[in-house]
């Protein structure tokens, strides 16, 4: 009698453990999921943020191009236009420099509070798409 309830009580260990390793296995399934959904998510806004970038560059470019072409034409002078363009974006270089630790400590705080808060944004998405009547 003592063999089968051995038996019985290994039967039932032996299940334990394997519930345990499938639900660990799952947990860790899950875990990689949201990883890579996390890192396609932060690749995709990193390739948006980028061309973006590239676009805002060239409109600047091309914005400066012409009114460096502008003021020449304006002073009579082909080579004014671009000293002149060229002497407002140092004094902006000098503006930013002066500035940095106050413009650094603002970036640094946006980024801190969207790192703390992903839960609420996530929410807030959330919340709309399931009860499309809280988001009017």
């Amino acid at each position: 009698m003592e063999e089968k309830y051995s038996i019985t009580e290994n039967k039932a260990i032996n299940r334990l453990l394997d519930n345990a390793v499938g639900f660990i296995e799952t947990y860790i399934k899950i875990i990689q999921l949201e990883l890579r959904t996390g890192v396609a998510s932060a690749l995709t806004i990193l390739i948006l943020i980028s061309l973006v970038l590239i676009f805002i560059s060239f409109i600047i470019l091309f914005f400066s191009l012409g009114c460096a072409y502008f003021i020449s034409s304006i002073l009579h002078i082909s080579y004014s236009g671009f000293f002149i363009v060229a002497l407002f974006y140092v004094l902006l270089l000098v503006i930013i420099m002066y500035y940095r630790n106050a413009i650094k400590r603002g970036i640094d705080q946006v980024l801190e509070n969207q790192l703390k808060s992903p839960d609420k944004i996530e929410n807030g998405n959330n919340s709309t798409e399931e009860d499309p009547t809280k988001g009017s």
